[in-house]
C-alpha cells in the first residue's frame, strides 16, 4: 500500500510540477493559439437549461470550427474523490476519421489534474501524429473546466510547453464548452 502510495505521489508531484515556460516563443503571444471562455447566447451555465446549452454549443462548434477544416479533439477527466481517476480524449480529424484514447491519471488524483492530463496527453498524440504533408492543421480542443484552460495560460508545465511547442506553427484553439 505505501509503495502505491508513493508512486502516486510521484505522479501527482509531476504533474504538479510548474515552471516557467522554456521556449523560444510563448504560444499565448502567437495569434495562432488562443483560448475562449465563452459561447455565444450563454451567460451563465447554471441559468442556463440542459438542452438550450448544448444546441447554442452546438451551433457555436459547427459555425465557428467546421468539421471539415478543423481537428476536433475533445477532453475530459475525473476522479472518485480523490480515488481513482482517468483521462478521456475523442478526436475527430477534418478528413472524418476518429479515434478515442483513454488513460488512467492514479489513484490519488482530482478532476483538475485528470483535466490537465486529458490536455496534454491529446496534445502529445496530435504532435506525435501530426501530419508532416505541409499544409496548415487547424486544430480546435474542447474541455469543460475553465480552471484547467486557465492553468494553460498562467502556469503552463514544462511537459505541456514541450507538447506545444511543435504545434506553435498550427491554428490551435482552446474552447470551454459547458
Amino acid at each position: 500500500m505505501k509503495e502505491k502510495f508513493e508512486e502516486n505521489q510521484d505522479l501527482m508531484w509531476q504533474t504538479d510540477r510548474y515552471e516557467s515556460l522554456k521556449l523560444a516563443e510563448s504560444p499565448w503571444e502567437n495569434n495562432k493559439v488562443s483560448i475562449s471562455y465563452t459561447i455565444p447566447g450563454i451567460e451563465r451555465k447554471n441559468e442556463e437549461d440542459t438542452n438550450n446549452l448544448r444546441v447554442k454549443t452546438l451551433e457555436h462548434i459547427d459555425n465557428t470550427y467546421p468539421h471539415d477544416t478543423w481537428t476536433h479533439i475533445y477532453t475530459d477527466g475525473s476522479s472518485d474523490n480523490m480515488k481513482a481517476g482517468g483521462a478521456g480524449i475523442h478526436i475527430w480529424h477534418s478528413d472524418g476519421s476518429k479515434e478515442d484514447i483513454a488513460k488512467a491519471t492514479g489513484s490519488i488524483c482530482s478532476n483538475f489534474k485528470a483535466q490537465v492530463i486529458a490536455i496534454k496527453t491529446a496534445l502529445k498524440h496530435i504532435q506525435a501524429n501530426q501530419d508532416n504533408s505541409g499544409e496548415e492543421q487547424k486544430y480546435i480542443t474542447f474541455c469543460d473546466s475553465q480552471a484547467a484552460l486557465q492553468s494553460l495560460e498562467q502556469t503552463p508545465t514544462d511537459q505541456l510547453s514541450e507538447a506545444m511547442a511543435p504545434l506553435l506553427k498550427q491554428n490551435m484553439e482552446f474552447q470551454w464548452i459547458p
